[in-house]
């Protein structure tokens, strides 16, 4: 003990404090007169909460709860007296003096008030007032006037916890549908990036989580330790290859490696031969379609002055020649075929003079009309085998076409230096309206939504001079003073790597897409609650004693 007695043969389940306070009330008894002694030893013998722990008082409060309802209604039929409640009350003082009795009192009450809010009519306010009218008469008084103001505090208390259970009801739930009509704005805003994101991921690319969930804080935190600058390079690094690879799969070439000239030509010669069979398949009648889509090549001008505001195009009487060209009453296949080859020839070289001039409005104009005029050639070739009964052939140069199309497009975007498709060139001919397909056009769309993502970079990712410069410092710091932390310290670039790392895995990248669920959990709980408020109401007008 505290003055240095020591006390032996302890009974089990006597805590600290429940042995302390015994010997206690044992010093102070021992120095009292034996009569004053005797008489604090009946009061602790008395109490009928000495010794008892908090779950029990807890209990004991909930059941004195249940007790009164009982003795309330035995007053109501006349078998329990006034005298009978003032001995029960003075019996429960000690009980109700602590925190424990009064909480499980109050627990007792609310559960008896409960299983009441399922009476047809008490979710009402007039309901939940009877109800709460009907509990506090059947709580026990000590004369009628302790019995009306019962009834009267019960009914208050149903009444007025039903109201502010619906009141509360009604704001949460307004809450609840504004905030998921702003999830729903929010999603149908972003619905055309995600759907981009969607088809990105499934390819294989991947991008820095503040990309990813603009907005996010967590995405901004996780960003900010990998490293912004860094972890934005090594996603473009590893998003090459995936353009590689799925570049070269749309031309049928296999890998994720780096592209030749030569291949692409490879590509072509092999889808050329379906052409010299076209060339053989007679003479072709032009159609209405036909007709109208070389009409349309002065359309060019239109969208050269929309991209060049003011600029002059004199090429218009070039493309009204290059139309008058077409309008033939009939020509052969054969040459229907070399005039398309012609003509995509002369739009690769006007496009590569165009980028090498830095922009030219008339011969951009030239370059466009040309090309279109080699699709025309081609649709109207197509519908010349199908109308022929040559559907299989018809199918073959379409293939073979988009094929040779594409590898075009391809090496337009290749970098003939590092054999990389360039996916930030694929994304200005998309925005050009240049007709894209397949692989082409989901590079294309990820390389428009994110260049900083799909650019080529012309070396691989590294650590940063700052960060190479303080983990030297760092280091020799450490070593030199003997210090674990400083030493420690020395280590953060390759944290910074491995959470650039986590943050670009599968894993990373799912857990930082944008979540469009709205954020009610707090608010549906409160709104299932509601209900009860009229029972708790309840339960605590009947719990004071």
């Amino acid at each position: 003990m505290p003055d240095g007695v020591i006390v032996r043969n302890v009974p089990d389940g006597i805590g600290k404090d429940e042995l302390l306070s015994r010997y206690e009330r044992k010093k102070r008894m021992a120095a009292l007169p034996q009569s004053m002694a005797n008489i604090e030893a009946d009061q602790a013998a008395a109490n009928p909460v000495t010794g008892m722990g908090t779950g029990e008082r807890l209990l004991a409060g909930a059941g004195k709860a249940a007790v009164d309802l009982g003795r309330g209604a035995g007053q109501l039929a006349g078998v329990v007296s006034n005298a009978d409640v003032t001995e029960s009350r003075a019996l429960d003082a000690p009980l109700m003096a602590t925190t424990a009795g009064k909480v499980g009192n109050l627990a007792g009450n609310v559960a008896a008030a409960a299983p009441a809010a399922f009476v047809p009519g008490a979710n009402t306010v007039v309901g939940a007032g009877v109800v709460g009218a009907g509990l506090g008469l059947l709580q026990p008084a000590g004369n009628a006037k302790e019995r009306a103001i019962n009834t009267a505090v019960g009914g208050a208390a149903g009444a007025g916890g039903q109201k502010l259970g619906q009141v509360i009801g009604q704001k949460v739930g307004a809450a609840a549908s504004s905030r998921a009509a702003q999830a729903a704005e929010t999603k149908a805003a972003n619905a055309v990036r995600d759907e981009t994101i969607r088809q990105a991921r499934q390819a294989g690319y991947v991008l820095p989580p503040a990309t990813l969930n603009q907005g996010s804080r967590a995405a901004v935190a996780a960003e900010s330790l990998s490293g912004k600058a860094a972890t934005q390079q090594t996603a473009a690094y590893r998003n090459q290859a995936v353009t590689n690879r799925m570049i070269r799969s749309d031309l049928g070439l296999k890998g994720a490696r780096q592209t030749t000239e030569a291949e692409l030509a490879a590509v072509r010669k092999q889808g050329g031969k379906v052409y010299d069979t076209v060339a053989k398949s007679g003479r072709i009648v032009p159609d209405q379609q036909f007709l109208d889509d070389v009409a349309g090549l002065s359309n060019v001008l239109d969208d050269v002055g929309t991209e060049f505001p003011g600029a002059s195009a004199p090429s218009g009487d070039k493309i009204k020649e290059l139309a008058d060209s077409l309008f033939q009453q009939d020509f052969d296949a054969g040459a229907a075929v070399k005039y398309t080859r012609t003509l995509r020839e002369q739009a690769k070289a006007g496009f590569k003079a165009v980028n090498a001039a830095g922009g030219n409005a008339e011969a951009l104009a030239m370059a466009r009309a040309q090309r279109e005029a080699a699709g025309i050639l081609e649709d109207m070739t197509m519908r010349h085998l199908r109308a022929t009964g040559r559907g299989g052939l018809a199918d073959s140069f379409d293939k073979a076409r988009v094929l040779i199309a594409k590898s075009h497009d391809a090496e337009a975007a290749l970098n003939p230096g590092t054999g990389n498709i360039d996916a930030t060139k694929l994304g200005a001919m998309l925005r050009r309206g240049k007709p894209l397909g397949g692989n082409f056009e989901t590079v294309a769309k990820f390389a428009s939504a994110f260049p900083e993502s799909a650019r080529e970079l012309k070396s691989g990712p590294g650590v940063s001079a700052l960060s190479a410069v303080l983990s030297t410092a760092a280091g020799t710091a450490g070593a030199v003073s003997g210090n674990p932390a400083v030493l420690a310290a020395a280590g953060v670039p390759l944290a910074r790597s491995g959470a650039r790392a986590a943050i670009l895995s599968g894993a990373g990248q799912a857990a930082a897409m944008p979540s469009y669920a709205p954020r009610t959990t707090l608010l549906d709980m409160m709104r299932r609650m509601a209900p009860l408020s009229a029972p708790v109401s309840i339960g605590v007008a009947n719990s004071k004693e």
